[in-house]
């Protein structure tokens, strides 16, 4: 077998083990109710949050998700650095400047389930 079948070879082994370790901290994370409620407790009582959480789409920048939401560049700053300090958001560097995309976690841990508009839905 040559060094590139391999290698290849290698590279599947090691993308499979990844791809399963994280299907593994995906059902822990789901089922830690602990996390969850350290969750809803960023978002429970701050609808603004809610909303600026909810106009984050790995698109747009600070500005843009102050004129989705309504409110000042330094509240969704304000509210950017929060949902970041809690790994909800990240921000990607691009040539026209920095947007903002939300964490893995909100997929694993159904975020679009509970986040709303209006606050964090507890049902």
């Amino acid at each position: 077998m040559t060094e590139s079948n391999e290698t290849q070879r290698d590279v599947k082994r090691l993308k499979w083990h990844v791809e399963n370790i994280d299907k593994k901290l995906d059902m822990m994370v789901r089922g830690d109710a602990d996390v969850m409620e350290a969750i809803a407790d960023v978002f429970r009582d701050d609808e603004m949050l809610c909303k600026v959480y909810l106009a984050v789409n790995g698109e747009r920048t600070q500005q843009e998700i102050a004129d989705e939401v309504g409110t000042s560049n330094a509240t969704v700053s304000r509210k950017i650095s929060t949902l970041s300090d809690h790994s909800l958001v990240w921000k990607k560097d691009y040539d026209d400047g920095i947007i903002y995309q939300k964490d893995e976690l909100h997929e694993t841990l159904r975020l679009d389930q509970k986040v709303t508009p209006d606050g964090w839905n507890d049902e």
